[in-house]
């Protein structure tokens, strides 16, 4: 059994979960609070954190702290989304939840925050075994997460700079509000989904329900709900309810029949926001679920103790692709080092001895390994290595983000003095680093001028490794290759690589 927190900093609450996981991968929640520390207050005005905001959040986060130290819990994951992505100082909120705590939070991305929301739905709610497609939507604080599914596969997602928080503090700023700037809200709104979905081919044909991951989406589930306890209301009974809202008071809002008090301030941008949506969706009718982000996160973390090492990375290595390609790493080429790389370590198993649970780093390093090749072709694996330590990958644990980049620096002949076992000991990197690094060196060896590997032999006998493959001929360019890489190979694996 593991105790793991979870904590979803969001931009208008932080939630806090603490769960036992089972090497299964069941778990059960021990523990579940959530906040309303409102840290997106003036973000999307000013680009700064309010520094009440602030104060709020850390003590949030100091009580938080407490919780965990008297549970026993060993594993804590803490993200945080829309507001510090925009706030230009969120390193000083960062830093001071460190100070304070020692609690690590780490800033995803919208795609990664679409991402884990998808799969936390899809993997708990139960969709029905009739329902062909349908969209999630999860409206944050600042931005809203929108994700068409078929069955249980997500097929696009988009994040999307539209939150209550935002569009309140831009358009509606006092209580009713005018009808030009409820029209004006509602004309930006269609604005960027008309970008970001219309001009698309993923509505045709629409899509009738959606569900909604949100606490907006839960609240007004509450207000309309058919039934008592029911979570499915419909698009024209939300229109109803936009319209009267728009014209009330802050105390009309109150006296609205089980209406969120905590929400009352940004319940109608959160409404509109959900009304055009589901009408560009084409969904008529809308169903809340008590799924979200954070337990997206948690699905990952069982995988990865049910699975062991490499689990969350497997599931992230098109996220590793189109990071790289930002760098100006051409995708398609990344595909076929994936494969190459996949290759080697599969064809090599009874040499190498490594588990199946590390192929994922050297499918990694086989990518990213090539930022560092556009900015020097000399000491390309210390660039490498540096852009690789700077990601801030969301998904990778510290260890495993400085054992990719070790891989990276270690595998280039360039700049690479030799392999140091003991410096693994100091860097509190595992043994397995070494022929990992081994394997990244074959790969490089065997993938001359980018073209794909293809069928290959590798034997071993003593310490010595053998490769037939027909372009490894004595005096080829290859065998040139493979003598500039075998210094490098030996250091790492303990062994000799020759051509046989």
């Amino acid at each position: 059994m593991a105790r793991i927190a979870v904590i979803d900093l969001g931009t208008n609450s932080v939630r806090f979960d603490i769960h036992e996981l089972a090497k299964s991968g069941n778990y059960k929640t021990l523990f579940r609070e959530k906040l309303m520390v409102r840290l997106g207050q003036d973000v999307f005005t000013k680009g700064r954190l309010n520094n009440q905001a602030v104060q709020r959040t850390v003590l949030a986060f100091k009580a938080f702290h407490k919780v965990i130290q008297s549970l026993h819990v060993k594993r804590v994951v803490a993200f945080g989304t829309s507001a510090l992505r925009e706030a230009s100082d969120a390193p000083r909120l960062i830093n001071a939840i460190a100070r304070e705590t020692g609690i690590v939070l780490k800033v995803i991305s919208g795609a990664e925050e679409a991402r884990l929301i998808s799969l936390g739905v899809l993997q708990n709610e139960r969709l029905g075994t009739g329902q062909k497609k349908f969209a999630l939507i999860d409206i944050g604080g600042g931005s809203t997460e929108i994700s068409l599914c078929k069955k249980n596969k997500t097929y696009f997602s988009v994040s999307l700079p539209l939150g209550t928080a935002r569009l309140q503090q831009i358009f509606l700023r006092r209580i009713p509000p005018s009808p030009e700037s409820v029209q004006s809200l509602r004309e930006e709104i269609r604005k960027s989904l008309k970008t970001a979905l219309a001009a698309s081919k993923v509505l045709h044909p629409p899509i009738a329900t959606l569900i909604g991951s949100s606490g907006t989406v839960r609240a007004l589930a509450k207000v309309l709900r058919e039934r008592e306890g029911g979570r499915t209301f419909k698009l024209r009974d939300l229109h109803k309810l936009n319209s009267r809202m728009a014209t009330m008071s802050t105390g009309e809002l109150i006296s609205i029949p089980r209406m969120d008090l905590k929400r009352v301030d940004m319940i109608l941008s959160g409404s509109i926001l959900l009304e055009e949506c589901a009408a560009v969706i084409g969904a008529t009718k809308i169903v809340a679920t008590e799924f979200s982000l954070r337990d997206g996160i948690m699905y990952e973390q069982s995988l990865g103790l049910s699975t062991a090492t490499g689990a969350s990375l497997l599931a992230h290595l098109d996220d590793i692709v189109a990071w790289a390609a930002r760098f100006g790493v051409n995708e398609k080429e990344s595909r076929k080092h994936l494969r190459n790389a996949a290759l080697v370590f599969r064809s090599s198993k009874k040499m190498h001895r490594l588990s199946r649970h590390w192929e994922p780093y050297l499918l990694a390093a086989a990518v990213l390994r090539r930022t560092g090749e556009l900015i020097s072709s000399v000491d390309f694996g210390a660039h490498s290595a540096y852009i690789v330590e700077h990601a801030k990958f969301p998904f990778l644990e510290d260890w495993e983000t400085r054992l990719i980049a070790h891989i990276c620096r270690s595998s280039d002949p360039t700049g690479a003095k030799k392999f140091d076992r003991k410096q693994l000991r100091r860097l509190e990197l595992p043994m397995e680093c070494a022929p990992i690094t081994g394997l990244l060196i074959l790969c490089e060896t065997l993938h001359l001028g980018g073209a794909p590997i293809g069928n290959f032999r590798v034997r071993g006998r003593g310490k010595k490794w053998y490769l037939h493959h027909p372009r490894l001929t004595a005096g080829g360019v290859e065998a040139v290759k493979l003598q500039q890489y075998s210094k490098l190979f030996k250091d790492a694996f303990e062994k000799k690589i020759e051509i046989g």
